[in-house]
């Protein structure tokens, strides 16, 4: 799997403007379960996990993602070594990566403090209703599978 080096956040353009405007979009994850020091677009960009096993997985999902941008910033120092490449270029590619990287563990951190929170224990009953008037609200194609997955 290749993973792409470009940050998380998405940008609009500005129509009367060159400069990137950040892409306003409201979090459905509630107060406590944010971690105030993140960025606000890991919250806005990312939905909050609908289970313990879902959240499980998008922790396993990012950390490959993590461990294949150092992968890459290997292949890219090995190749610079063997084929005698710009040490400006890749020292510039490297920052893209690294940034992309700690884009990553900013998501990592979210859903890592989420499962914290929640799996010490079944989830309550009000915030399972909560979620389920969300779902309501939302109408998704896969109500009804995203709906079991919520009850059990």
């Amino acid at each position: 799997m290749v993973t792409s080096i470009n940050s998380s956040t998405k940008f609009a353009q500005h129509k009367t403007s060159n400069t990137p405007v950040k892409e306003y979009r409201p979090s459905n994850w509630d107060e406590f379960e944010t971690i105030d020091t993140l960025p606000s677009w890991v919250y806005e960009n990312h939905e909050v996990p609908n289970s313990i096993e879902e959240c499980k997985a998008k922790i396993s999902r990012i950390k490959h993602t993590i461990a294949d941008i150092d992968l890459q910033i290997e292949i890219k120092a090995a190749e610079l070594a063997s084929e005698g490449g710009s040490e400006q270029q890749f020292n510039s590619w490297k920052a893209t990566a690294l940034r992309a990287k700690q884009s990553q563990n900013y998501v990592l951190n979210a859903y890592s403090y989420w499962l914290e929170l929640n799996s010490h224990g079944a989830l309550d009953l009000s915030k399972k209703f909560n979620m389920l008037v969300g779902l309501l609200i939302e109408d998704p194609v896969d109500f009804v599978s995203r709906a079991q997955i919520l009850l059990d």
